[in-house]
C-alpha cells in the first residue's frame, strides 16, 4: 500500500511538473508549420527565386523584401488588439494569409529587359501581405503562452517554440531546395509558355508548397485553440495568481495607457533593435552567399545545414530551459554572447580556402545555440515586464523593434553584399562581419539594459 501511495504521488508530481506542455503543445505545431512556411518562403525560396529565377540584380532582392519587414512595425497595433480581442483570432487570420500570397507570386509573369517599377509594387504588395500575417500570428501566440503559462515554466514553453523554429528553419531549405530541384525542372519542360532564358517557373514548386503549410497551420490554429468571446482566456487555460490579481484592477483601454506601458521599457527596445540589425544583416544572405562561394544546389545547401540544426533543435528544450534554473538575464547574457563568438570565428576560418564550408556549418551551429539558450528567455522576460492586460503590448512593441531592425538590417546587408569589394581572402563575407560588429554590441547592452532579479 505504501509503494502504491508513494507511485501515486510521484505521478502526480511529474504531471503537474509537465502541466505547462498541456496549452503549449497546440501552439507549437502551429507554430512548426508556420515557421516552416516563412522559412520556405523567404529563406529558401523568394532570394534565389528573384536572383536566379528572374535575373534581377541582388541588390533589389532587399527593397522587394522590405516591405515583409516593413510590415513586422504593426507588430505594436496588433498586439494591442490582442489585449483586446483574444489571441485567437489573430492566430487564424495570421497563416490564412500566407495561403494564397504565395500563388499569386507565381501569376505574375516577370521577364527580365520588361519595365521593373509595376512588378516592385506587385511583389511589394504581396510581402507586404505576408508580413501583416506574420506580425499578427507571432505577438499573440507568445502572450497566449505568457497567459496560459505559470511564470516559472515560461522559458520552458518558449523553449518548446524555439524546437519549432529550429526544425522549420532547418526543414525550410531542405524541403524549398529539394521541391525546386525535383518537380522544378518538370513544370519547366511541361510549360508551354516558358522562353528558353526564363528559369521562374522552376521556383514554383516551393511556392505551391509554402500554401499547403500555411493551410495546415491555419487548421491547426482553428481546431487546436479554444477562444471565448470578450476574454484573453482560452480553452484549458487558467491565469497564474499575479494575472488574478491583474484581473481585478484591470484599467479601461486607452491610448495613453499603451504609451506608459512602452515608455517603461526602451532599453529592451534598443537592444532588440540593435541585435536584430545585426540579424537582418545576413538573413536574405546565408544562402546566396552559400551557393555563389561554393557552387552547390539548392538541396545540397539544405543538407549542409540539416543536421547542425537538428541537433540543436534536440537541444532547445534543454538549453532554453537553463533560464527557468539560473536566471532568464543570464541566459540572455550567455547566449548572446555565444552568437557574437561563433561569428567572429567564421570570419578568422573563411579566410582558410580549405575550411570555409566548415567555418559556415560550425558557426551556424554555435549561431544556433546561442539563439537556443536567449530567445527563450528573452520571450519569457518580456512576459515579465507588465501585466497581463498589457502583455501583448510590450511584446508587440519589441516585436516591432525587432522588425524595424531587421527590416534596415536587411537592406544594409543586401548592400554590402553588392558593393563591398570582394577579394580572394574574405569574399562576400562583410555582411556577417556587420552581424558580428552588431550582435557584439547587443551582447554588451544586456549587461546595461537587462538587470538582474530574484525571479529573472
Amino acid at each position: 500500500m505504501g509503494n502504491g501511495k508513494t507511485l501515486t504521488g510521484k505521478a502526480s508530481i511529474t504531471s503537474e511538473a509537465l502541466s505547462w506542455l498541456t496549452p503549449t503543445l497546440p501552439v507549437a505545431f502551429i507554430a512548426l508549420f508556420a515557421e516552416l512556411g516563412y522559412a520556405v518562403l523567404n529563406n529558401s525560396t523568394f532570394p534565389v527565386y528573384l536572383k536566379d529565377g528572374l535575373g534581377i540584380d541582388p541588390v533589389y532582392i532587399g527593397p522587394i523584401m522590405m516591405p515583409f519587414f516593413l510590415s513586422e512595425l504593426f507588430k505594436g497595433p496588433l498586439g494591442v488588439l490582442a489585449d483586446r480581442i483574444g489571441r485567437k483570432p489573430l492566430m487564424v487570420v495570421g497563416p490564412a494569409i500566407t495561403i494564397i500570397t504565395p500563388i499569386l507570386v507565381t501569376l505574375i509573369p516577370y521577364h527580365s529587359g520588361t519595365v521593373f517599377l509595376p512588378y516592385l509594387v506587385a511583389f511589394g504588395l504581396l510581402r507586404l501581405l505576408d508580413g501583416l500575417g506574420a506580425s499578427a500570428l507571432w505577438p499573440a501566440m507568445f502572450a497566449y503562452l505568457g497567459d496560459v503559462v505559470r511564470p516559472e515554466k515560461r522559458a520552458s514553453a518558449m523553449s518548446v517554440l524555439n524546437v519549432t523554429y529550429m526544425i522549420g528553419l532547418a526543414l525550410g531549405f531542405l524541403a524549398g531546395g529539394y521541391v525546386d530541384d525535383t518537380f522544378g525542372p518538370i513544370l519547366a519542360r511541361e510549360s508551354v509558355t516558358l522562353s528558353a532564358t526564363d528559369r521562374s517557373v522552376r521556383y514554383f514548386p516551393s511556392f505551391y508548397l509554402t500554401s499547403i503549410l500555411f493551410t495546415i497551420a491555419t487548421i491547426l490554429a482553428v481546431i487546436g485553440v479554444g477562444y471565448k468571446k470578450g476574454s484573453l482566456g482560452f480553452r484549458g487555460s487558467a491565469p497564474t495568481r499575479e494575472d488574478a490579481e491583474d484581473e481585478i484592477v484591470r484599467e479601461p483601454f486607452s491610448w495613453s495607457s499603451v504609451k506608459q506601458a512602452i515608455s517603461t521599457v526602451p532599453g529592451v527596445l534598443l537592444l532588440a533593435f540593435v541585435t536584430f540589425f545585426g540579424i537582418g544583416c545576413i538573413a536574405l544572405q546565408v544562402k546566396i552567399f552559400a551557393l555563389d562561394e561554393f557552387g552547390i544546389t539548392e538541396t545540397q545547401f539544405g543538407l549542409l545545414f540539416l543536421w547542425p540544426a537538428v541537433t540543436i533543435g534536440a537541444l532547445a528544450v534543454p538549453l532554453g530551459s537553463l533560464s527557468d534554473r539560473w536566471g532568464q538575464v543570464k541566459s540572455i547574457r550567455l547566449g548572446f554572447f555565444v552568437g557574437a563568438v561563433s561569428l567572429w570565428a567564421m570570419i578568422v576560418l573563411f579566410r582558410n580556402q580549405h575550411a570555409r564550408e566548415i567555418a559556415l556549418v560550425v558557426s551556424g551551429g554555435l549561431l544556433g545555440i546561442g539563439f537556443v539558450i536567449a530567445f527563450p528567455a528573452w520571450l519569457a522576460h518580456l512576459t515579465t515586464l507588465t501585466s497581463q492586460s498589457h502583455r501583448g503590448t510590450i511584446i508587440g512593441a519589441a516585436s516591432t523593434a525587432q522588425g524595424l531592425g531587421v527590416l534596415l538590417g536587411v537592406l544594409f546587408g543586401g548592400w554590402l553584399y553588392k558593393h563591398a569589394t570582394p577579394n580572394p581572402a574574405t569574399s562576400h563575407v562583410a555582411p556577417f562581419v556587420a552581424c558580428a560588429i552588431f550582435l557584439s554590441i547587443g551582447s554588451i547592452l544586456t549587461f546595461v539594459v537587462l538587470k538582474l532579479r530574484p525571479e529573472t
